[in-house]
């Protein structure tokens, strides 16, 4: 797997400026709420500079990583039900891009296999508990319940949308989307029982509130004492955010991310991880076959050379052949 790599950064942009100036000719970003990810796959062997931007991950470690989280091993929340999706929609823009390559593609195929596999072939998470069905159970326990609550949600991406639909469902009875956006202001205020507005009203509208939770993607804390001045100590603080939107508070309790955890039977994960081993050596197979068939297409295109050229080479890479056919 020489050639493959996986940057892991705090924002997608930090992913790319561990590359330079260059965009390899293949490539796969993988950015989700809390991930931010680049493969790519250089033919040549000159490796992508590590900088202070990201983590670089190469060869079998890199490939082990990507199906690891495709089969929710590595989510904050094990067997998170979501993260499946997210890695095939990633594929599927490099494809449409056409950016992924063929060892790239491969490399997704079998993630994409592995993630299957573990949903279905394990109970991981059974219940299918995700950080939007664990946030709202969290609020349920600290508002009794949610009918007639008014929510407020700091972001509009993937999670903020999801906790939507999950509180309406669950009965509220507005939720008040606060973004930085105009454009996500626009999008949030088609969403069922929202008023969305600027961030910077918060101080007009958390008096009004039961609640707030913070999922916006930033680099550093956005919220702090003074947003919090007219809330009492019941009010209900959610931070959902990879870095942190909430900073540290001195009257209130902020549920964190982390908190938000359930323990997988210890079983279903290494049943997981047995999967994981095994799309990972099937995908070793295929490379190592697909290197062969390679030597063996040049053998036969040389093999109709003359004689005079054809048979030191022929015989050098048939000799490169059996030797990898024994390993």
């Amino acid at each position: 797997m020489d050639g493959l790599s996986c940057i892991i950064a705090n924002s997608a942009e930090a992913c790319r400026l561990t590359l330079g100036e260059s965009m390899p000719a293949e490539y796969v970003a993988l950015n989700t709420c809390e991930r931010h990810e680049l493969y790519t796959f250089a033919r040549s062997i000159d490796a992508p500079a590590v900088t202070a931007y990201g983590l670089e991950l190469t060869g079998k470690v890199a490939a082990d990583h990507l199906l690891r989280v495709a089969a929710g091993l590595d989510s904050r929340i094990v067997g998170e039900p979501h993260v499946l999706g997210q890695v095939r929609r990633a594929f599927a823009d490099a494809e449409s891009q056409r950016t992924s390559g063929t060892m790239l593609a491969a490399l997704f195929r079998s993630a994409l296999r592995a993630g299957r596999r573990v949903r279905s072939e394990t109970a991981l998470n059974a219940a299918g508990e995700s950080v939007v069905t664990l946030a709202t159970r969290r609020l349920v326990d600290a508002l009794d319940s949610l009918r007639s609550r008014r929510i407020g949600i700091v972001g509009t991406g993937e999670v903020a949308n999801g906790l939507a639909q999950a509180l309406t469902a669950a009965g509220v009875r507005e939720l008040v989307v606060l973004s930085r956006s105009d454009h996500r202001i626009r999008q949030a205020n088609r969403w069922e029982r929202t008023a969305a507005m600027p961030l910077s009203s918060l101080g007009g509208v958390i008096s009004k509130l039961d609640a707030l939770v913070a999922c916006s993607h930033v680099h550093q804390p956005i919220l702090g004492d003074a947003d919090f001045v007219h809330c009492d100590e019941r009010f209900a603080v959610l931070d959902l955010g990879s870095p942190a939107n909430v900073g540290e508070l001195t009257r209130l309790a902020v549920t964190r991310l982390d908190e938000l955890k359930r323990i997988a039977p210890k079983s279903q994960v290494v049943a997981a991880e047995q999967i994981v081993a095994e799309e990972l050596n099937r995908l070793e197979q295929w490379l190592s076959h697909r290197k062969i068939a390679k030597s063996i297409a040049r053998m036969v295109r040389e093999a109709n050379l003359p004689p005079q050229r054809s048979t030191p080479t022929l015989h050098a890479k048939i000799m490169r052949a059996k030797s990898q056919v024994a390993a």
